[in-house]
């Protein structure tokens, strides 16, 4: 039986602070490659993944690691670094691995869509195989990796583990009709019904928190849907949070952000996914149409 969510925020704060003590003292070599690595499965293989991470987008110098998994999904104690290079949170990273699976954490600065600000810090993570070449680090990817760990772990394959996952989330939010790409494929800066999913759901966990609420909620919801499902008290918390997003002011946030930077980008129709959101949030929010293209024609109002 599923612990209340009282239970849950109370277990997962302990856990945190577990963590925080326990790695607070780590340093960059405990992200070093060891030669004398005896802890990989397997012949190492070369790993290259090229992505971005988005809460909002990291910011230039955030920092990545991936971490080598073994079959049973425990740390083999062998990863390597990357960082973020740019300010849309771009990033390749590169090392070698002889194990099935590899985690891979972003961590650092991101801007904050809602309120147009610079926060953090904060990570994000997803769980891959080490022959992914693309893949991006997300809310989503990292709210159903606990879901695809035990998934794998009952003796699914990885694509069958995360498909499932993918499958429930969306069934817990009643969405189980809407067709969306792989989360990991998600780019908030593009066009489509399954970015504006991705850049609605960061808007509402971001609605109205600091930094470290949002990663406390992104944690709620990863551990709680581990067995596939959500509580009704956390689907409310996301009601509620939904109503509070203001679309236009997040659409002029991100053309502000996305003109500062010299950054070409489309803004989804994200406001879509906003349900039962008080109409005076849409007062503007057709000039968020303008997106298509925003620097290259900045007088352009509505697009059909």
């Amino acid at each position: 039986m599923k612990h209340s969510v009282g239970i849950l925020v109370t277990s997962l704060f302990s856990l945190i602070l577990v963590n925080v003590l326990v790695t607070g003292c780590g340093n960059l070599d405990d992200f070093q490659d060891s030669e004398n690595d005896t802890d990989t499965v397997g012949k190492e293989i070369e790993v290259s993944i090229s992505g971005c991470a988005q809460k909002g987008q990291f910011v230039k110098g955030s920092q990545l690691v991936a971490y080598s998994l073994d079959d049973k999904l425990v740390a083999s104690g062998h990863s390597f670094p990357g960082n973020i290079s740019d300010d849309m949170g771009n990033f390749t990273i590169s090392g070698k691995t002889g194990s099935p699976f590899v985690e891979l954490r972003a961590e650092g600065y991101y801007f904050n869509e809602v309120s147009g600000q610079l926060e953090g810090p904060l990570y994000l993570d997803a769980l891959l195989e080490p022959s992914t070449k693309s893949l991006n680090i997300n809310v989503l990817t990292t709210i159903i990796k606990p879901r695809v760990k035990r998934l794998i772990l009952s003796g699914m394959s990885y694509d069958a583990a995360v498909k499932m996952a993918q499958e429930e989330f969306l069934n817990a939010l009643g969405y189980d009709d809407l067709q969306l790409i792989d989360f990991a494929q998600m780019d908030i800066t593009k066009s489509s019904d399954s970015n504006a999913f991705l850049l609605a759901l960061a808007c509402i966990l971001q609605v109205n928190r600091d930094s470290a609420q949002t990663s406390f909620l992104i944690q709620v919801l990863a551990m709680d849907m581990e067995d596939g499902l959500l509580e009704p008290d956390v689907l409310a918390i996301l009601k509620d949070s939904a109503k509070a997003v203001n679309a236009s002011e997040v659409c002029t946030n991100l053309k502000t952000f996305y003109q500062a930077n010299g950054i070409t980008a489309a803004i989804p129709e994200f406001w879509n996914f906003l349900n039962d959101a008080p109409q005076d949030s849409y007062t503007s929010v057709l000039s968020c149409k303008i997106i298509k293209g925003i620097l290259a024609d900045p007088e352009l109002r509505i697009l059909d």
